[in-house]
């Protein structure tokens, strides 16, 4: 929905989302087959771009806020051989 007011749309499917800086492309989180997939989706719409993720490093959450202007992100992950929940 427009900041200004508006009739809400459909973007894409998923669980999470989170604007980059810019506002012009969300970051879009859905868990499939109990795996999390990142996907970059523009906030108009449009084709989405999944974002790989290294395997080794099972991202848990990520809120609002976590994207710097430079694309880093800061995440929670989910190791497995740890109880700790690091940064």
């Amino acid at each position: 929905m427009a900041s200004g007011g508006g009739d809400a749309r459909r973007i894409c499917a998923g669980d999470v989302v989170v604007a980059k800086p810019a506002g012009a492309t969300l970051v879009v989180a859905r868990t499939e087959s109990s795996q999390l997939r990142l996907f970059e989706v523009p906030a108009a719409g449009g084709a989405e771009r999944e974002i790989p993720l290294d395997p080794r490093f099972p991202v848990n959450a990520f809120t609002a806020g976590s994207i710097r202007g430079d694309d880093q992100m800061l995440v929670s992950l989910a190791m497995a051989d740890s109880w700790f929940f690091p940064l």
